[in-house]
């Protein structure tokens, strides 16, 4: 899709943001020059949607989901949000993907809380509900959350909800 196409849609939705993904390298080779691309790109991204009145996500996801996935660290995604002067690209920030990218999802959301445009939750190993057994304690990660910016949109990414989205009253959320 192009990022016109993604624009119009986005109005006419009523979005204010639109997470532009990194893509995977096709070699090896590839590898170094695509950043360069990606981070060319992204500010061209980061500068258009500023235009429209629209926020630019990057999301680092990491290497076990998407294996060679271009954006697969927080520090590289930092590195591109320094690089912009628009000021208008953040972070999607997904707890599946920081647990398994570098864990300590609290200390994360603390030291990125100036750069997270939105953020999305879902258990670990499996992407389940957040009230489904797994290595992350979301009571905890809620109040965390709370602590830091109460005003973050908060969205829920998982592959199997069974229909049951009871976590979201039980953890004191609203929609």
């Amino acid at each position: 899709m192009s990022l016109d196409t993604a624009i119009d849609y986005a109005k006419t939705l009523g979005c204010r943001r639109i997470h532009v993904m990194a893509g995977i390298p096709k070699t090896p080779d590839d590898v170094e020059f695509s950043r360069e691309t990606y981070s060319e790109n992204i500010l061209f991204a980061a500068k258009k949607l500023a235009d429209h009145g629209l926020l630019c996500l990057i999301e680092p996801i990491n290497q076990y989901t998407i294996p060679g996935y271009r954006l697969n660290n927080y520090e590289e995604a930092m590195r591109l949000i320094g690089m912009d002067e628009t000021k208008n690209l953040k972070i999607q920030y997904d707890t599946f993907h920081s647990q398994q990218i570098n864990g300590q999802i609290g200390a994360t959301i603390r030291k990125l809380k100036e750069s997270i445009g939105y953020i999305q939750v879902a258990q670990v190993p499996h992407r389940g509900p957040c009230d489904s057994p797994g290595e992350l304690d979301y009571k905890f990660i809620f109040d965390e959350i709370r602590s830091i910016d109460a005003t973050w949109i908060i969205g829920a990414e998982y592959t199997d909800s069974k229909g049951n989205f009871d976590w979201i009253q039980n953890m004191n959320l609203s929609f």
